[in-house]
Protein backbone atom coordinates (compact mmCIF):
# COMPACT_ATOMS: atom_id res chain seq x y z
CA UNK A 1 0.00 0.00 0.00
CA UNK A 2 1.35 3.46 -0.86
CA UNK A 3 -0.19 4.83 2.36
CA UNK A 4 -0.10 4.06 6.07
CA UNK A 5 -3.06 1.88 7.17
CA UNK A 6 -3.32 3.58 10.57
CA UNK A 7 -3.33 7.01 8.93
CA UNK A 8 -5.98 5.80 6.48
CA UNK A 9 -8.18 4.38 9.24
CA UNK A 10 -7.96 7.59 11.26
CA UNK A 11 -8.85 9.58 8.14
CA UNK A 12 -11.82 7.30 7.36
CA UNK A 13 -13.27 7.71 10.86
CA UNK A 14 -12.76 11.49 10.76
CA UNK A 15 -14.35 11.64 7.29
CA UNK A 16 -17.41 9.67 8.37
CA UNK A 17 -17.86 11.99 11.36
CA UNK A 18 -17.03 15.25 9.58
CA UNK A 19 -18.20 14.95 5.97
CA UNK A 20 -20.24 17.91 4.76
CA UNK A 21 -22.48 18.45 1.71
CA UNK A 22 -20.59 19.21 -1.51
CA UNK A 23 -20.58 22.89 -2.42
CA UNK A 24 -21.48 22.08 -6.02
CA UNK A 25 -23.88 19.16 -6.53
CA UNK A 26 -24.09 19.64 -10.33
CA UNK A 27 -21.32 17.12 -11.17
CA UNK A 28 -22.88 14.42 -8.97
CA UNK A 29 -26.38 15.11 -10.24
CA UNK A 30 -25.22 14.99 -13.87
CA UNK A 31 -24.20 11.38 -13.23
CA UNK A 32 -27.00 10.49 -10.80
CA UNK A 33 -30.03 12.83 -10.92
CA UNK A 34 -31.34 13.50 -7.42
CA UNK A 35 -28.07 12.45 -5.76
CA UNK A 36 -26.63 14.00 -2.62
CA UNK A 37 -22.87 14.07 -2.07
CA UNK A 38 -20.95 14.44 1.19
CA UNK A 39 -17.22 15.24 1.11
CA UNK A 40 -14.18 15.37 3.36
CA UNK A 41 -10.49 15.89 2.52
CA UNK A 42 -7.20 15.98 4.38
CA UNK A 43 -3.74 15.76 2.93
CA UNK A 44 -3.66 13.30 0.02
CA UNK A 45 -6.89 11.59 1.17
CA UNK A 46 -10.37 12.51 -0.11
CA UNK A 47 -13.68 10.95 0.90
CA UNK A 48 -16.94 11.11 -1.04
CA UNK A 49 -20.30 9.66 -0.06
CA UNK A 50 -22.79 9.76 -2.93
CA UNK A 51 -26.34 8.54 -2.32
CA UNK A 52 -29.91 8.74 -3.63
CA UNK A 53 -33.15 8.53 -1.69
CA UNK A 54 -34.38 9.38 1.79
CA UNK A 55 -36.72 6.86 3.39
CA UNK A 56 -35.18 4.11 1.21
CA UNK A 57 -31.72 4.89 -0.13
CA UNK A 58 -28.64 3.50 -1.81
CA UNK A 59 -25.15 4.90 -1.94
CA UNK A 60 -21.43 4.54 -2.34
CA UNK A 61 -18.56 5.80 -0.17
CA UNK A 62 -15.15 6.10 -1.83
CA UNK A 63 -11.74 7.12 -0.50
CA UNK A 64 -9.04 8.34 -2.87
CA UNK A 65 -5.35 8.68 -2.08
CA UNK A 66 -3.40 10.99 -4.39
CA UNK A 67 -6.40 10.99 -6.76
CA UNK A 68 -6.46 7.17 -6.96
CA UNK A 69 -9.43 5.18 -5.57
CA UNK A 70 -8.24 2.94 -2.73
CA UNK A 71 -11.30 1.96 -0.68
CA UNK A 72 -15.05 1.81 -1.16
CA UNK A 73 -18.27 0.77 0.52
CA UNK A 74 -21.70 0.36 -1.04
CA UNK A 75 -24.89 0.38 1.02
CA UNK A 76 -28.63 0.09 0.55
CA UNK A 77 -31.55 0.16 2.96
CA UNK A 78 -33.77 2.45 4.94
CA UNK A 79 -37.05 2.56 6.77
CA UNK A 80 -39.21 -0.51 7.16
CA UNK A 81 -42.99 -0.07 7.15
CA UNK A 82 -44.17 0.07 10.73
CA UNK A 83 -47.84 0.03 11.51
CA UNK A 84 -47.80 -0.43 15.28
CA UNK A 85 -46.63 3.08 16.19
CA UNK A 86 -46.85 6.49 14.65
CA UNK A 87 -43.07 6.87 14.36
CA UNK A 88 -41.75 9.87 12.51
CA UNK A 89 -38.88 9.16 10.08
CA UNK A 90 -36.81 11.93 11.65
CA UNK A 91 -36.85 10.05 14.99
CA UNK A 92 -35.40 6.94 13.39
CA UNK A 93 -32.81 8.97 11.49
CA UNK A 94 -31.85 10.78 14.72
CA UNK A 95 -31.01 7.35 16.16
CA UNK A 96 -29.05 6.48 13.02
CA UNK A 97 -27.06 9.75 13.00
CA UNK A 98 -26.30 9.36 16.70
CA UNK A 99 -25.06 5.79 16.27
CA UNK A 100 -23.01 6.57 13.14
CA UNK A 101 -21.25 9.37 15.06
CA UNK A 102 -19.82 6.59 17.25
CA UNK A 103 -17.86 5.01 14.36
CA UNK A 104 -14.48 3.81 15.66
CA UNK A 105 -11.06 2.94 14.30
CA UNK A 106 -11.59 -0.63 15.50
CA UNK A 107 -14.73 -0.94 13.34
CA UNK A 108 -14.73 1.89 10.76
CA UNK A 109 -17.64 0.65 8.62
CA UNK A 110 -20.78 2.04 10.27
CA UNK A 111 -21.74 2.43 13.97
CA UNK A 112 -21.02 0.36 17.11
CA UNK A 113 -22.16 -3.23 17.63
CA UNK A 114 -25.06 -2.04 19.81
CA UNK A 115 -26.44 1.34 20.84
CA UNK A 116 -29.64 2.30 22.68
CA UNK A 117 -31.28 5.68 22.26
CA UNK A 118 -34.64 6.68 23.76
CA UNK A 119 -36.30 3.28 23.39
CA UNK A 120 -34.65 2.50 20.05
CA UNK A 121 -32.00 -0.19 19.64
CA UNK A 122 -29.36 0.10 16.91
CA UNK A 123 -27.31 -3.00 16.05
CA UNK A 124 -24.46 -3.53 13.62
CA UNK A 125 -23.27 -6.97 12.50
CA UNK A 126 -20.06 -6.64 10.45
CA UNK A 127 -18.17 -9.58 8.99
CA UNK A 128 -14.60 -9.33 7.71
CA UNK A 129 -11.96 -6.63 8.02
CA UNK A 130 -11.17 -3.21 6.57
CA UNK A 131 -9.85 -4.75 3.34
CA UNK A 132 -12.95 -6.89 2.63
CA UNK A 133 -16.18 -6.82 4.60
CA UNK A 134 -19.94 -6.93 4.59
CA UNK A 135 -22.50 -6.20 7.23
CA UNK A 136 -26.05 -5.59 8.32
CA UNK A 137 -27.37 -2.66 10.33
CA UNK A 138 -30.78 -2.52 12.02
CA UNK A 139 -32.84 -0.29 14.28
CA UNK A 140 -35.67 -1.68 16.36
CA UNK A 141 -38.32 0.09 18.38
CA UNK A 142 -39.93 -2.01 21.11
CA UNK A 143 -38.57 -5.17 19.46
CA UNK A 144 -40.07 -4.26 16.05
CA UNK A 145 -37.76 -3.68 13.08
CA UNK A 146 -38.09 -0.09 11.78
CA UNK A 147 -34.84 0.30 9.79
CA UNK A 148 -32.60 -2.11 7.89
CA UNK A 149 -29.43 -1.65 5.78
CA UNK A 150 -26.87 -3.91 4.06
CA UNK A 151 -23.31 -2.76 3.34
CA UNK A 152 -20.29 -4.25 1.59
CA UNK A 153 -16.82 -3.00 0.70
CA UNK A 154 -13.06 -3.08 0.98
CA UNK A 155 -9.84 -1.98 -0.64
CA UNK A 156 -9.72 -1.18 -4.35
CA UNK A 157 -6.67 -2.21 -6.38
Amino acid sequence: MPFDIEEFTTFLVDAKRGAHPAKDLAPARSILPGAVQLEFARGLFTYKNLYCGTERFSGQETVHYANRPIWGMGYSGGLVNHYMWDLQPQWIYAVLRSSLALVSEEMPFRGPFKYEYYGFEYTNHPLGHLGEFLGEETIKYRESLVYHLWYVGGFIK
